[in-house]
């Protein structure tokens, strides 16, 4: 096997990366364009290295963690503001702490 065939063999498509990681071809693309640009080309075939996929897969789990921070924030400020009107009588049960239907 040549040099070139060894390195066409540890390459992945966008595709089959996605594919492999069981997402949409398309949010690996947004990672991949993010992280790389200069290898999304419209029209042409992308091809990752096991280097390149490590970082997109890096980035997909910051994504998934500051998304999971961003939804708890959310959801805590929603409830501070739940305690603070039933603790001024906007809702039912005083200042129990509960959020109704959640």
């Amino acid at each position: 096997m040549s040099g070139v065939a060894k390195i066409r063999d540890m390459r992945m498509t966008v595709r089959e990366a996605a594919e492999a990681l069981g997402c949409n071809p398309e949010t690996i693309k947004g990672h991949v364009r993010e992280l790389f640009p200069e290898l999304m080309k419209n029209g042409l075939t992308t091809y990752l290295t096991e280097a390149q996929m490590t970082a997109v897969l890096e980035s997909m789990k910051t994504s998934v963690s500051s998304g999971t921070l961003a939804n708890l924030q959310s959801e805590i400020a929603g409830a501070e503001t739940a305690q603070s009107y039933e603790g001024i009588g906007y809702g039912e049960g005083g200042a129990s702490g509960s959020c109704g239907g959640r």
